[in-house]
Parts: C-alpha cells; structure tokens; sequence
C-alpha cells in the first residue's frame, strides 16, 4: 500500500523532509487505515498545495459522505495546522479525510522526486496506491494547471495594467486590500513605533465570546496574513529592536487567547511564525552572553507558554550549559519560608523548577528531582508524592517525614485511602510486614473486592507470611466475597453487576478451583474474557462439554451481536483462546461451536470471513 511505502520514505522538497509519523500518531491505526482507503479509492480530489515563508499548504476535496474540504499546514517536515469540514473533525485528533489529503500530497511528491528509472529499479520493493510499479504519471490537478496558466499569462501582461488590475481587485476584497495596505504603508516610509505597535494590534484584536471552531480559525489566518508583512519589516531591523517588536507580538498573543477558546490550535502557524522570529533575532544578537541570557530567562518566565523553549532557540551547548546554571542559580536564591505549612504558591519558583525539569534540560538525577519537587511542594498531594518518590529511593525516613507533612496539609477526605497505602509502604520496607496484612485483612472483611484479595494474597507470598495468616483465610475470603455479590442489599444495575461477578470467577480460577468457577458462571451474568478464561478450562470442557459449548455460544453471540468489526475481533480472538485452552481433545465440541456461530451470524459477512479466515479447517 502507499501509506507502507510513504511511511518509511522521507521526501525532500528542497525545504522541508517530510514524513508520516506525526500523521499516524495523531490519528491511530483505524483512522489512518480507511485514510489510506480513501486514498486507494480516488476520493482525494483538486489537491493543491502552495509554499509561503517556511510552510506549506495543502487544499483539497475529499469526497466521503459529502464533499468535504482539507486543509493542512506544514513547516519543517511538522503538521502545524489541520482542518476538515466533516463533523469527525470536531472530536478527532485528526480525521481520515485529513490523513487521505496528507497521503495523497506525499505520493505527488514521491512522483516529482522519481524519475522513470527511479520507478523501475523499485518497482520490486514499492508498491504504489494503484498498486502498479508502471503507473502513468499522475494527472496534474485542475487547479495546478489553472494557476500556472494565470502566471504565464501575468508575466505577459504590461506593469500598468496590472497595478490598475490589482487595485481593482483589493477595492473589491478586504483581506487582500488589508494586506496590500500594510505592505504600502511599511514599504513607503519607515513606521514609528507607534506605527509598528498599531499594525501588531489591528492585526490581533482583542475578541470576547469567540469559541466557534470556524470563527476561530478565521481569526488567526487574518491575524497570520496582517502580521506577517509586520515581521518581514522586522527582520530588517537591528536585532535588538526586531527581537522587541516580535516578542511584543508574542506577548499581544499571549493576552489575546486568554479570551478566545483556541482548543483546536489554530493559533500554532502564527505562534510557529513568531517562534521563528525569535530564534531569527536572538541569533543576530551581540550582547555579552550573560545580558542575552538574563533576558531570555526572563522572557521564558514571562511568556512560559509561548516563548520558543531553549532547544527551538538553537542556541550552542555552552550557551545552553550556562542558561541552565543560571536558571538553578536563580531557583536556589528564591527563599521561600522553613516551615512547610506556611509557604504559598510562587509562579516565579514553579515555572523556574518547570525549566528545570523539561525535556531540553540536563538530566536530574532522581535525589535532585526530589530536591527541587522538595522545595515547590504546597499542597498534601505534592508532598504524598514526595514520599513516594522517597521510597522508590529506599528512603523510608525521608518518606514518612513527608507523609507526615502531607496528614497536617489541608486534604479531601476521600484521599485517605491513598494516604493508607504510602504508610503501609513504608511499614513494608520497615519490616512490619504481618501488621500491614493484618490491617489489609481487617479491611478486606469489611469491604471485599478481588482485587484487595489479590494483594493479601500477593503479601503472603512475597513476604512468606505463612505461618502468621489465619489457616482459613482462603475460605473465609470466599465466604466474604460471596456473601458481598449476593447479597440483597448490594443491588446494582445489570451492567456494573456483569463487573461485580467477575471477581468471584476470578478469585476461583486464581485460587485452582475452575469448577467452581464454571458453577458460578451459570449462575451469575460476568463479562465475556471471564466466561472465555472460565470455560477454556481443559477440566470443564472434560466436565459438561454440551453445557460448555452452550455457554461459549451464548458468550460470543452477545459480542456479535454488538454488529461492529472490533467486536467481531474480539470474538474471533476469544474463539482462539478457546481452542488453545481445550486442545485436541475438544476439536469435536469446538468444531460445533464454530458452526453454530456461522449459522447463527451468517448475515454479518465481516465477522463470518473471520471465522473463515481463522478456522477454516473446523468449516468444511
């Protein structure tokens, strides 16, 4: 397929190396497979794309449904902007509209980049979205041809008659008028500051209530379209001024999404355009280091959410070196006060400590992450983590110090189970190791549940508590846990009782007693892995072969019924836990089964080319 050939080729457009990693991780395997079917099927259609300053853009027609319309926006082999009329991509990561319009560009490039010989010394290891190596080249599109024609014909055209062309046309559309209009006005004389500052406001005004994706998106291209003219005028600049005016425009951006909700990004190819002027600027500057990285401290304080990070800056290691010492120079000279109970929140002392910790930083050794956590810990769960990660340090003096601390700190109530588990953590690696099963055992009496067994049970095991555990505990886990399932008073829909069953099957098919299990099974609803792990049970299958074919059947037609292919999956699979479970003395009984699902499902064509697929020597 094409997406298999694309995704381990990078193609090289002179600019930009492209490939689809960040596409596939956005969309996962399902929606990226019917993209890459969308693409296969020809749906993609009038793709266009266009290169402007560092990016591309990318439009197309996507026919699904309906007619839907894509455009995606790259820079430095980066997806930075997506959009698509479909509903998906209202509570998508990304639609599959989006990945066909993605994987379609790709393969034009591959065909720009491949000359014929290239496509026949590969045509044994490649395989195209037509699945032919001599496929003829790609027609191009209808908007392709049309644009090319225009420039043809543009350059023919005499000055006069375009500039009265253009004119006409920005008198009849505000964006290009716009445009035009600050490019004139930067280009006829130089702006002041006030000119400057004007320009950067107009072009992102402050809006209230604007939270509809569209209106959003709007927004930020006219802002990117007006500004950017701005920035080319600043490149121009002396850097300490460009660097000024461009981290003014952050900051102006930075007040502006305080009042819009830009939950779907559209602002990252104006914040990527601003990102690169930063870096553009701080290249360009001639101060001391020590001036240079003061200001960018501050600014990273200032701007944390927008501001390039250190590795965007693409400073050298010493200067990062240096950056990073200053940065812990300044986290350990900010006092903060001795007694934990009284220290409040600092945003300088947190965004310092998030430096610190960030991906581009040195690396921390697990005591010096402790240390600085140590030091911006305020709250009970900061400090509950702080114990925790003194245990994983084999620190249990310094944990119970903290757990302490977190106990004085005001906390909800309902963390009290949380606060439970670290002390008995630390009592564990203090040696009291029969006091903690002991409490474990107390609760578990009160409040049931396999999972809470399955730690006692584990506790026994690990710390070889044999001999200090009552000799009945076993039994009277399951007296406990029956008597918590069954009981009148624990009434519960029939969806969280399906849940609620299944420890009991699992505590018996942990504890060795599959019949047990089976005999619960047909007494109580439990989810289908639990049936499934029940009746592959070669001593139940051996036991009551009709019931448990019976059951399986009844199990896996619930899951079919669903009608959707990962719950077809889902069946197969089970189906295939069963065999491995029963072996070859059950293929008599499994060869039943499987008929029986065929003939039952044999409208649901999916589900039953699985079963073909699978087993098709228990369907002849």
């Amino acid at each position: 397929m094409l997406a298999d050939n694309l995704w381990s080729t990078s193609i090289d457009d002179s600019k930009n190396q492209m490939n689809l990693h960040q596409i596939r991780q956005l969309a996962g395997d399902s929606v990226f497979k019917k993209g890459t079917d969308l693409l296969e099927q020809d749906r993609v259609q009038a793709l266009h794309s266009e290169n402007s300053h560092d990016r591309i853009t990318v439009t197309s027609d996507v026919q699904g449904t309906r007619r839907y319309q894509v455009t995606l926006t790259f820079a430095d082999g980066s997806l930075l902007h997506h959009r698509c009329t479909c509903p998906a991509a209202d509570y998508q990561p990304i639609c599959k509209h989006q990945v066909a319009t993605c994987l379609e560009y790709l393969d034009s490039l591959q065909d720009d980049v491949s000359g014929p010989g290239d496509n026949q010394n590969n045509a044994a290891d490649n395989t195209s979205a037509k699945n032919s190596a001599n496929t003829a080249p790609r027609k191009p599109a209808k908007k392709d041809t049309e644009l090319e024609q225009i420039q043809q014909w543009l350059q023919q055209q005499p000055s006069a008659a375009l500039i009265e062309r253009l004119s006409r046309l920005a008198s009849q559309h505000p964006e290009l008028r716009s445009e035009l209009a600050i490019q004139a006005a930067l280009a006829l004389s130089p702006p002041t500051p006030a000119a400057l500052n004007k320009h950067i406001t107009k072009a992102l005004p402050k809006r209230t209530g604007l939270w509809e994706y569209r209106k959003v998106a709007q927004y930020f291209d006219r802002a990117l379209l007006q500004l950017q003219p701005v920035i080319d005028h600043i490149a121009n600049l002396p850097a300490e001024t460009a660097l000024n005016w461009s981290a003014k425009a952050l900051q102006r951006l930075g007040s502006v999404l305080e009042q819009i909700d830009d939950s779907g990004g559209f602002r990252e190819a104006l914040e990527y355009t601003l990102g690169k002027a930063i870096s553009r600027d701080v290249a360009r500057l001639d101060w001391p280091q020590e001036c240079k990285l003061t200001w960018l401290l501050n600014q990273q304080l200032d701007n944390s959410d927008l501001f390039p990070s250190v590795a965007e800056l693409e400073l050298s290691d010493g200067e990062k070196q240096a950056f990073y010492q200053q940065v812990r120079a300044e986290f350990d000279r900010i006092d903060v006060a001795s007694d934990y109970r009284q220290r409040t929140r600092h945003q300088r002392l947190h965004n310092l400590a998030g430096l610190l910790t960030s991906r581009p930083a040195p690396t921390l050794s697990p005591r010096e992450r402790l240390a600085i956590d140590e030091k911006t810990a305020t709250t009970a769960w900061e400090c509950l983590r702080l114990a925790e990660g003194c245990l994983n340090l084999d620190d249990e003096l310094s944990a119970e110090d903290f757990l302490l601390r977190a106990r004085s700190l005001p906390h909800d109530e309902h963390n009290r189970n949380h606060f439970d588990d670290v002390q008995q953590r630390i009592d564990l690696a203090s040696g009291k190791a029969v006091s903690v099963w002991q409490q474990r055992w107390q609760n578990f009496q009160q409040s049931p549940g396999y999972k809470d067994w399955k730690i006692l049970n584990a506790l026994v095991e690990d710390y070889s508590l044999q001999a200090s555990v009552p000799a009945d505990w076993q039994a009277q886990a399951d007296a406990c846990l029956r008597q918590a399932l069954t009981q009148p008073a624990n009434s519960k829909p029939s969806w969280r009782m399906r849940a609620v069953t299944d420890d009991m099957v699992n505590f018996y098919l942990a504890t060795s007693q599959p019949e047990q299990a089976l005999a619960w099974v047909k007494q109580q609803p439990v989810s289908m892995t639990a049936m499934i792990n029940t009746l592959k049970q070669p001593a139940n299958y051996q036991q009551a072969s009709d019931t448990v074919i019976a059951l399986a059947a009844s199990a896996l037609n619930d899951r079919v019924a669903i009608t959707h292919n990962q719950a077809y999956a889902e069946a197969v699979e089970a189906l295939q836990q069963l065999q491995q479970g029963w072996g070859s003395d059950g293929d008599d009984g499994f060869r039943q089964l499987v008929r029986e699902l065929e003939a039952t499902n044999r409208r649901k064509t999916n589900f039953v080319a699985g079963l073909k697929r699978h087993f098709s020597d228990y369907l002849k």
